[in-house]
């Protein structure tokens, strides 16, 4: 019997297998996950451009934005 059996195979190959279901199971738990925020939702002045405001929906920056008044 050679110091690599079948039986190290399948030993190797079950750890493998539940490395791989936990790293998912935890990369799918984190896909939903939104940082709690303090900064509510509105118009704020746009670092880039300061003749304009720019929506934050709570959660992230969005594209929209309009003239500051």
């Amino acid at each position: 019997m050679g110091a690599f059996s079948v039986w190290h195979l399948l030993i190797l190959l079950v750890v493998l297998a539940i490395v791989v279901v936990i790293v998912k199971s935890r990369s799918s738990a984190r896909a939903g996950y939104q940082p709690p925020t303090t900064i509510a939702p509105g118009w704020y002045p746009d670092h880039a451009n300061p003749a304009v405001v720019r929506w934050f929906d709570g959660y992230q920056w969005t594209n929209h934005t309009q003239p500051r008044q």
